[in-house]
């Protein structure tokens, strides 16, 4: 796997996915319910969707499986390494749904929670809880071979101080037809002052 990698913006950036009044559950229309999932796709080298799991439904029930049959259907912008190579990538997004009504009812805010937490005895005090992204080059074997602060990440020095313990953070062997492949994926990690 090359040394450095890179995601495209379709990747990493905000999701946008466009539906139309077709694609809302017409029990959510009749009611007037908003929804929405935080949902785990893998995406091949070409931006095929070869694998969408539902990890948690927000809101109308119907609307989260919505969200996975509708990305099984979208192409994505392929993550590369750094020499250009398209690579496998997993993408834990988060998909809110409201049709564009004023007097219907609003979903509150959702965020995603963190992947995980990392404690750091060196971390600076004003760096302590803060939540930052990395993206991570694993190979077949599920080891960390590189770490970069995401592009859209507003505090890219605190992602470069994660990136510094990369080792610590764990990546599963992803396994597509049942063989082991390298990829590319973006992790959310919680700072916090070790003891």
């Amino acid at each position: 796997m090359g040394a450095a990698l890179l995601l495209l913006a379709a990747l990493t950036g905000p999701q946008m996915l466009f539906v139309t009044d077709d694609d809302f559950p017409f029990q959510s229309k009749l009611r007037h319910e908003t929804g929405g999932a935080a949902v785990l796709v893998t995406v091949s080298p070409r931006g095929k969707t070869l694998d969408c799991t539902m990890i948690e439904a927000f809101g109308a029930k119907p609307i989260g499986p919505m969200i996975c049959d509708l990305l099984r259907h979208r192409r994505f912008e392929p993550a590369r390494l750094a020499d250009g190579t398209p690579a496998y990538s997993r993408l834990r997004m988060l998909f809110r749904f409201e049709l564009p009504r004023k007097d219907w009812r609003m979903m509150p805010t959702i965020t995603l929670a963190p992947d995980l937490g990392m404690a750091d005895q060196q971390l600076p005090p004003g760096d302590d809880g803060k939540e930052v992204a990395v993206l991570l080059a694993v190979d077949p074997q599920g080891r960390v071979v590189d770490c970069r602060p995401n592009p859209f990440e507003t505090n890219p020095e605190v992602g470069r101080r994660v990136c510094l313990h990369s080792a610590q953070i764990a990546a599963p062997a992803l396994m597509v037809e049942g063989k082991p492949v390298a990829y590319v994926i973006a992790r959310k990690v919680r700072l916090s002052r070790g003891k």
